[in-house]
């Protein structure tokens, strides 16, 4: 059971997500992550492997590379716009950016989410 994301726009985008995770209790429990380099025009790529079950609810984020274009729509947080990250929720940063996270279904079979104008 994996995550696989698409990239069908016609720019490189960035992803993220986040999920349960029970180190982070006092975010709620929820863990983020990010970036990873989705190249455009049918890109694609695995940002989990193995048994999702483990870790519940996942949600994702994704934006253009240039800023043009970002989805997201359940619940917002900050992040570092400039580096890699693996925080909880309730972390905060010296310089970030607010992003949006869209809940993925349910991971009964490996879930392709594509992204998309």
């Amino acid at each position: 059971m994996n995550l696989r994301l698409f990239n069908d726009y016609h720019k490189d985008i960035y992803t993220a997500i986040a999920f349960t995770e029970g180190n982070c209790s006092m975010s709620g429990g929820f863990e983020k992550v990010g970036w990873w380099k989705v190249p455009r025009d049918g890109g694609s790529r695995y940002v989990l492997v193995g048994d999702l079950h483990f870790f519940g609810t996942y949600y994702v984020h994704a934006q253009a590379a240039d800023g043009s274009a970002g989805w997201g729509e359940t619940f917002d947080t900050t992040v570092p716009g400039d580096r890699a990250f693996i925080e909880c929720l309730n972390r905060n940063f010296d310089t970030w950016e607010r992003i949006w996270f869209i809940r993925c279904p349910s991971f009964q079979v490996d879930i392709e989410f594509h992204f998309h104008a």
